[in-house]
């Protein structure tokens, strides 16, 4: 009904084209009568408030409204750094900088260079008996050049001193415009967050200012608080409004490095909405998290030195924020020691072999392999799709996404290489089962590899950060190949398919 609606407002057009995100949240009022509500990230047209969309928790966008007219400061300051940066004067003055140190640098050059030819012929006179007139005239002349050469040294220094202080006095009224700028954008951004004050299911409030700060992630990023599940929820609460179901999609071209296909359901961000959404689901009957279900961890391989399990999917490598048991917990209690290193990391959702050192030398060996791509690794994936070519390689370089952790994105830029074989094993009702081998071990790696439209165009079945939610992620890392550390024999585990 959502996509209906927009189609028929062409004025949007363009602008949902270059990509936005829009929610849905199922309501039952006090009667129990059911329907739905909906909103979009951001803004449309430079406004929080369309018809038929929920408002905004805090509406800012008012043109004589105090964000607008500090907006406007900041937009004015804005502009003159740009006329400070672009004056001609401050672009000659650096020009005649870069001329003059050249300069300096070639006549100075000529100079020694010549000092230094003089120098030679006076030693070699020297050799010769000299009379004491004739020794002075030589040693006056060496005087003479040191004195030049200084002089040449004071006066090139003097004119790049003058165009130094000149280019200083615009670098220092363009920092103080930049610090001005920054304390209003700052003090702006305060002002914002403490006027959004979110709703949670105990009709309690409180700011977005508060909420990052209890939870210790500083300053809230830009644009928190105008995505769609916080206005959702916020409407639904001071409505009294009972949620019962939401979803968030995303409509038009993915942004730049990152994988958002039009029509697809995706989870609400971790960066931005985590925090919040913490505090606004407290009081709500929600259903739990089906990945932190405790499974059962079973070893595959133990001896004196190492410790090789199957880590089921749901279960973290290492303890975090959304859990503290993990393989690392496991493997602690079960060796009886205080501490143990995870010599590599699955994802929460992927299961397979996972490997354990039980000394800080035996880690050290073991990722000495990793380095020399000497450690073998194979992974079963099921797609969401149909790979056509039957093998290859896929080179993306991957790094974090700033705005969206734990994502990670594509960036020439940025991107660390990450390079992934693959081989089609099965082509089966629109999917794909292959087979994985990363040659490099970046996070999320075959995820973002499998997903991105200049890789498979496939995400793993089951991935909700990249693709579609599922019962589990279709994703097991199956095989394992190293030389172990102590006897120095080479060592192969394989499991069975899970899927």
């Amino acid at each position: 009904m959502v996509c209906n609606y927009l189609s028929t407002q062409t004025r949007w057009t363009h602008e949902i084209a270059q990509g936005k995100m829009f929610g849905v949240l199922i309501v039952e009022n006090q009667d129990q009568k059911v329907g739905f509500l909906a909103a979009f990230s951001g803004h449309l047209e430079d406004s929080n408030n369309h018809d038929y969309f929920v408002p905004s928790i805090f509406d800012f966008l008012q043109p004589e409204a105090y964000f607008k007219t500090e907006e406007r400061h900041i937009s004015l300051i804005n502009q003159q750094i740009k006329s400070l940066e672009q004056d001609s004067k401050l672009t000659d003055l650096k020009h005649q900088l870069t001329a003059i140190k050249k300069q300096f640098e070639d006549t100075l050059k000529c100079a020694n260079e010549a000092y230094k030819v003089h120098k030679s012929e006076r030693d070699a006179l020297k050799t010769n008996k000299l009379t004491p007139d004739e020794l002075n005239n030589l040693i006056r002349e060496s005087q003479f050049e040191k004195a030049e050469i200084k002089r040449l040294k004071i006066k090139f220094n003097t004119e790049i001193e003058r165009i130094s202080n000149e280019i200083r006095f615009y670098e220092s009224n363009i920092n103080t415009l930049k610090n001005e700028r920054k304390i209003r954008s700052e003090a702006l951004q305060k002002w914002l967050f403490e006027h959004y004050q979110p709703l949670n299911a105990h009709n309690e409030t409180q700011s977005i200012y508060q909420i990052f700060r209890h939870a210790q992630k500083g300053l809230p990023p830009a644009g928190t608080g105008d995505c769609c599940a916080p206005k959702l929820l916020h409407y639904a609460y001071s409505h009294h409004l009972r949620p019962v179901a939401m979803a968030e999609f995303w409509l038009g071209e993915s942004p730049k490095g990152e994988i958002r296909k039009s029509g697809q359901f995706y989870p609400a961000c971790q960066n931005k909405c985590f925090p919040v959404l913490s505090f606004m689901l407290q009081g709500l009957d929600v259903e739990s998290n089906p990945l932190q279900t405790q499974q059962t961890i079973k070893i595959v391989y133990e001896d004196e030195a190492i410790l090789l399990i199957n880590k089921p999917f749901g279960i973290l490598s290492t303890a975090g924020k959304v859990s503290d048991y993990s393989v690392q917990k496991f493997a602690k209690e079960h060796c009886g020691l205080e501490t143990i290193f995870v010599v590599h990391r699955l994802d929460m959702s992927t299961s397979g072999l996972l490997l354990i050192a039980k000394n800080q030398s035996i880690y050290t060996h073991l990722q000495k392999q990793f380095a020399q791509h000497s450690i073998v690794k194979h992974y079963y994936a099921i797609l969401d799709g149909i790979v056509t070519k039957n093998s290859g390689s896929i080179d993306l370089p991957i790094c974090p996404n700033p705005n969206d952790r734990p994502r990670q994105m594509v960036s020439e830029e940025y991107g660390k290489k990450a390079i992934t074989q693959y081989e089609v094993l099965e082509r089966k009702n629109n999917h794909t089962r292959v087979r994985f081998t990363p040659i490099t071990g970046r996070t999320h790696q075959l995820r973002l590899h499998s997903a991105y439209e200049k890789g498979l165009n496939c995400p793993i079945l089951g991935d909700s950060l990249y693709g579609n939610l599922a019962e589990r992620l279709y994703l097991q890392a199956y095989y394992l190949e190293f030389t172990h550390p102590v006897n120095n024999k080479r060592m192969h585990f394989e499991l069975e398919p899970e899927f």
